[in-house]
């Protein structure tokens, strides 16, 4: 909301009486309440401070918010606090609600308050956005309810107060009770002096100005709206970039990580597929000593596969296939050949250099095509392997 709208609900009246005493006046549109759900404590009474509930949900007809402008309205100056302390004597007033008017938002009518701040380091707060939101307290009569609403307002007798917080660290009792506008009004008198001091060295140049505000240590709000800052170009860039770079700096941080991880995931998967292998119904049939090869030399890759199962039965089959093919059986203990010959046959070593390039493989014998990832194109790293085996010829 601009600073034109929020002033012009002010009666001139009270605007220059607060101008008459304040150079620089803070003014402050605040949602209050709206039609709707929220959420808060309840008490036996907000002066003894004896909590009832803890948290609970209440609903908001259209003639409670209505009754929360006519209270704002009053005679009666709404005092503004800085948190909700119910039952405690002297809370610290930083200012007073002085007008309000309902406004309808997305088919929502909506309790808007205009407050007058007066304590210097609540004014501060509310210039960076410290605080940014707030939360009503107010004496009202409900009625109980089953559903998933505990309560219903019938009536709003009193608006005992109205705190300011940060929606950020602090619950409110609307999610969207937010500070929709701040407004730093100076008196005539006090903007002749500012464009008399301007305008004593003849034109103003952004130098002057420059100097101006660092003298008087002024930030942009004192001279401009917040609207009127974040509509720039160059601030929005500024923040488009800020929240770039923590994306990309976040999107790191997980690429990092799963990297990290990536090595456990993979030694955790091929510890599950060899235990897949054995449970593959491929294999029913197939003799322990085949089965046990399968297990001690396949490698299948089934990290982040739907159905891991299915995956190794299909690599199974092509290694069977493969093994088929190529005529490979594996030779188990029971096969054999007895060391201790009794007939009177020559027991020396008639071992042929073909079967000397073989691996001994748990009683067995196994041709090194199926054993080395240059001649097996199940062994991860089979391609690279290959090129560099034709390449070394």
């Amino acid at each position: 909301m601009g600073e034109t709208e929020v002033l012009s609900l002010v009666p001139e009246s009270r605007l220059a009486e607060i101008k008459a005493q304040d150079a620089t006046p803070m003014f402050v549109m605040m949602t209050v309440g709206y039609e709707g759900e929220s959420k808060g404590k309840l008490f036996e009474s907000l002066a003894s401070g004896k909590k009832l509930k803890e948290w609970f949900k209440q609903l908001w007809p259209l003639k409670a918010v209505k009754a929360l402008v006519t209270l704002m309205k009053g005679e009666e100056h709404i005092p503004i606090y800085e948190a909700h302390e119910p039952g405690q004597l002297n809370r610290l007033v930083v200012g007073n609600i002085i007008s309000a008017t309902k406004k309808v938002i997305n088919d929502v009518t909506h309790a808007l308050g205009v407050a007058y701040i007066t304590n210097f380091s609540t004014k501060k707060k509310l210039k960076t956005g410290e605080l940014n939101a707030c939360s009503l307290e107010a004496e009202c009569i409900f009625e109980a309810n089953e559903g998933g609403i505990n309560f219903i307002v019938r009536e709003v007798r009193k608006l005992v107060g109205v705190a300011l917080c940060n929606a950020n660290t602090t619950p409110t009792g609307f999610d969207n009770s937010n500070i929709l506008a701040v407004v730093n009004a100076m008196s005539e008198e006090n903007a002749a002096k500012v464009k008399g001091i301007l305008m004593a060295e003849g034109e103003i140049t952004k130098e002057d100005v420059r100097k101006f505000v660092e003298k008087n240590s002024l930030v942009p709000t004192d001279l401009f709206s917040v609207k009127t800052i974040l509509e720039q170009k160059a601030v929005n860039d500024a923040l488009d970039n800020e929240i770039k770079n923590a994306v990309a700096e976040k999107e790191k941080e997980i690429k990092d990580t799963k990297e990290k991880l990536q090595p456990f995931l993979d030694k955790e998967a091929n510890s599950e597929a060899s235990e897949l292998i054995k449970k593959s119904g491929i294999l029913k049939d197939t003799d322990k000593a085949t089965v046990k090869y399968l297990v001690d030399t396949m490698k299948v890759d089934v990290a982040g596969k739907d159905d891991k199962q299915k995956v190794v039965d299909a690599a199974v089959t092509k290694q069977l296939e493969l093994m088929k093919t190529s005529g490979v059986t594996i030779k188990t203990p029971d096969n054999k050949v007895d060391e201790d010959v009794t007939d009177g046959s020559d027991n020396t070593d008639k071992t042929t250099d073909k079967e000397k390039n073989v691996e001994g493989f748990g009683g067995r014998q196994i041709g090194k095509e199926f054993t080395e990832a240059k001649t097996n194109p199940l062994i991860p790293g089979h391609e690279e392997a290959k090129a560099a085996a034709v390449a070394s010829k």
